[in-house]
């Protein structure tokens, strides 16, 4: 084990790769806005929740926030203090959209559950968080989103250029609405 890493983090790290054996990811009990009343599971340390505030928050464990989400989401999302920096991380419904995109990139099969709708979730952005559907869109134009296309700029092929995806940006779809959470439908 790394000097300074702890059996807590490397379990941790374990329960994401391994839930079998280190078991899952728990339901968190207490967000900041109450006692968890109900949730649903999107995928194993990422809940969809009503606290007892009648809030819906989208939690996310570390380390899936830590590895998955932006460090600008992290300064959006709350924390419970007692947990520190390896607990859960929590987002109101207009931020979770944000945060349910970026967990997209890793995790596709989000929406095969039917219980994300994309079309809805991508209004629900530009609704919500125009600047980060502008500015999202103005880097997959410049193909900064192009992962094959960056490493082979990091490994020293200049001759490529990077390549954007109209198929990857965040577009409105009239008619269909902003409510991209069909949990309690």
């Amino acid at each position: 084990m790394p000097e300074g890493k702890s059996l807590r983090v490397a379990a941790l790290y374990g329960a994401e790769l391994r839930p079998d054996y280190f078991g899952a990811y728990p339901v968190p009990f207490l967000t900041p806005w109450g006692h968890t009343l109900r949730h649903r599971l999107l995928d194993n340390g990422i809940y969809w929740i009503e606290a007892e505030r009648c809030v819906e928050v989208l939690a996310v464990c570390y380390p899936i926030w830590d590895g998955e989400l932006s460090e600008g989401l992290w300064e959006v999302g709350r924390k419970l203090d007692a947990e520190g920096e390896i607990g859960y991380i929590y987002f109101l419904k207009e931020t979770a959209c944000v945060a349910i995109w970026e967990l997209l990139r890793l995790r596709p099969a989000l929406l095969t559950t039917g219980l994300i709708h994309k079309a809805e979730l991508m209004n629900a952005i530009w609704e919500n968080q125009p600047g980060y559907a502008l500015g999202y869109n103005a880097e997959e134009q410049a193909g900064l989103h192009d992962a094959l296309g960056l490493l082979l700029y990091a490994l020293g092929v200049e001759d490529r250029e990077l390549e954007g995806s109209p198929e990857h940006m965040i577009t409105v779809t009239q008619a269909v609405g902003t409510d991209f959470i069909g949990f309690w439908r």
